[in-house]
């Protein structure tokens, strides 16, 4: 890849990187950081789970999810819940108010990249979602072969 092509490579993934922390606004005005939205998801993808495994998924240390659990326990999103077949164990599942949420959110992402991908020719789309994956597993594959937990301040 030549420097030109990776210098604008570097700025539309910056672009992308920070509109995809912004938080999300509601159409009611409610504000729902980031944080909140993926914990969401992860637990909406493996509830009930223990903290560790909603933790790894997001890959964050667990005393950042344990936190941003807490947080959504507050707001009454996510719940606390006794494992069946071991009363030692607690898992996380999402509250009604929780899965409502959640599949508000889901719902306007969908509607969002409907409206960004709106007039573009079909093939531009797959390809798009192609390369998208390519990259995506790449990316996947090099944090896989750095060292566990790895974080820099």
């Amino acid at each position: 890849m030549t420097p030109q092509l990776l210098e604008q490579l570097e700025r539309q993934l910056a672009l992308l990187a920070r509109a995809l922390r912004d938080p999300v606004v509601l159409t009611d005005g409610t504000v729902v950081p980031r944080s909140t939205a993926s914990l969401l998801v992860a637990l909406a993808e493996r509830e009930p789970a223990r903290v560790g495994e909603v933790s790894a998924a997001l890959d964050l240390d667990p005393s950042t999810t344990t936190r941003q659990v807490q947080h959504a326990i507050r707001l009454g999103l996510v719940a606390r819940v006794v494992a069946q077949d071991d009363r030692r164990v607690v898992l996380l599942s999402l509250t009604p108010a929780g899965r409502d949420l959640h599949d508000t959110l889901a719902r306007r992402q969908r509607q969002n990249l409907h409206r960004v991908l709106d007039g573009w020719p079909d093939q531009d789309q797959h390809d798009l979602v192609r390369l998208m994956t390519l990259l995506a597993t790449r990316v996947g594959e090099l944090r896989a072969e750095r060292p566990s937990r790895a974080r820099t301040p």
